[in-house]
């Protein structure tokens, strides 16, 4: 009876996610496990004191998880917990560096940090985390701050645009594609007065301001941490500023569920 509550959890959450998320649940540690509830009281103890902030905000927030996907394999290396310094100078892995430099050129006015090139990203969604790898459970040591856009779930997809292209090839053909009716107007054979260079000079220039506008305003959309932000955050991609972190494998979600009280958030998107 004493694990009822956690199993009874652990049950509707199998069956509210997607096949590959149920697989990787499924092989996650039975409670009743008692090798394994030894092995997970003793990073309970680790976090407990390395990470009480964050334990602390966990316990009083209700939130779901922190994870972080990584193709760290820690439990065939036979280790259970990871610890992790976070790169100061992180390079994109999938962003254009020159949007990715554009957006810490913002959040350094903002915030006072780059937080694309400082910041460790993270998500609630465990189908977003598997795009990035193993989902793992995510703690950060020591004091922390944490920034999130309510409108941005992963700011990759917000950069497929003609004009995010043009931003990053400079490529003048975009023009045509970005500016079509404009361009209409000048190609029109009545139309004698204009010069070439000049229009692709301003419409390269025109696409180059609202192009910094738009990531200028999605910058301006994120917020930093308050006592009743972690329970507020659903799906969005969150940026975590700290020194160094913990990740545990997914076959203790079960521990955590339990140590947390967590009814998990459902996720629709799969």
């Amino acid at each position: 009876m004493r694990y009822l509550k956690s199993y009874s959890l652990f049950e509707s959450f199998l069956s509210a996610v997607s096949k590959s998320q149920s697989r990787m649940l499924q092989s996650a540690f039975s409670l009743d496990d008692q090798e394994a509830r030894s092995k997970f009281e003793n990073i309970k103890k680790v976090l407990d004191r390395d990470c009480k902030k964050f334990v602390d905000e966990m316990l009083r927030s209700e939130s779901d998880l922190i994870l972080r996907g990584t193709h760290y394999d820690v439990i065939k290396e036979e280790v259970h917990m990871f610890k992790l310094n976070v790169r100061k100078n992180r390079k994109p892995r999938d962003t254009d560096i020159v949007i990715h430099d554009l957006m810490d050129f913002y959040f350094e006015k903002k915030f006072n940090v780059r937080l694309r090139s400082q910041g460790v990203f993270t998500t609630k969604s465990y189908s977003a985390s598997t795009e990035y790898g193993i989902p793992h459970i995510f703690f950060p040591i020591g004091d922390y701050d944490y920034y999130w856009n309510d409108s941005v779930d992963d700011v990759y997809t917000l950069f497929t645009s003609d004009i995010a292209k043009f931003y990053q090839e400079r490529n003048d053909n975009k023009l045509l594609v970005i500016f079509p009716d404009e361009w209409r107007k000048f190609d029109d054979p009545e139309n004698t007065a204009d010069d070439e260079d000049e229009w692709f000079d301003q419409m390269s220039q025109r696409a180059i301001d609202e192009f910094e506008d738009f990531v200028s305003d999605i910058v301006d959309g994120y917020q930093v941490n308050d006592r009743k932000s972690m329970s507020s955050i659903k799906y969005q991609e969150v940026i975590f500023v700290c020194d160094q972190y913990y990740l545990i494998p997914p076959e203790y979600f079960n521990f955590f569920f339990e140590w947390f009280d967590i009814t998990p958030v459902y996720e629709d998107r799969f």
